[in-house]
Order: C-alpha cells, then structure tokens, then sequence
C-alpha cells in the first residue's frame, strides 16, 4: 500500500493558500528519519505557514537528534494553530525530555483529546 508523505519543502510549497486537490494528511510519519532540532523548526514553521488541520497523528519516534529545541518550535506551532486537530503526538526514543514536555504542558487547547503518546525512553 501506498502512504503519500510530506517534507517541510512540500508543506512550504502550499503556504496558506493550498489548492483544493492537494493532499492533506491525516498522519505525518516521520520516526526514524534522524531529524533533529532544525528539521522540527523547519517543519513548524511550515505550519506557521498553513496549518494541516486534519493531521491526527504526528509520529517524531526513533529521531534521537531531536531535542527540547525542536520540540519548543512544534509547541509554538501548536499554540499558533498550526495542528488544531492533533490528537496524538509520538516522540518516543528521541531527546526532548522533561523540558520538552514542559514546552508541550504550556500550550494547552491541544484539541479534544490528544495525548503524548509513547514518550517514554525520551531522555
């Protein structure tokens, strides 16, 4: 099966103005890639840019470069709107650690109902 991915260069190319076929994801997988702390900058900038407001799930897991940095970018992304639909967060075996979370605890209104999932062994 066939599961469309997006970069931060793709997000970039829509900006707020997306055309009505483009794809909108619901999941943004991108465990295991090596993204660090830029990467994550880059991306919630991205979503500065254009919110995706269907993405449920954002999968960070297996990233071990990214740190509380990047993470403090995606929270502002967060409070900014740019993930009003997100109900699952994964930053499972990366860095981001206590101050990561305490990034993501300042945001608040994440949606209905999402969750930190599997942030253990977040160093």
């Amino acid at each position: 099966m066939y599961y469309p991915t997006a970069t931060t260069v793709g997000l970039h190319a829509y900006g707020p103005h997306r055309p009505p076929h483009a794809y909108v994801p619901q999941e943004l997988l991108l465990a295991g890639n090596q993204l660090g702390d830029q990467a994550a900058r880059e991306l919630a900038a991205a979503l500065g840019r254009g919110p995706l407001p269907r993405l449920a799930l954002l999968s960070l897991a297996d990233n071990p470069r990214l740190g509380a940095d990047g993470v403090a970018g995606l929270a502002a992304a967060m409070a900014g709107g740019g993930l009003p639909g997100l109900a699952a967060l994964d930053l499972a075996r990366t860095h981001a650690g206590n101050e990561g979370a305490r990034h993501l605890a300042q945001v608040g209104g994440w949606g209905h109902a999402t969750t930190l999932a599997r942030a253990k062994a977040c160093d």
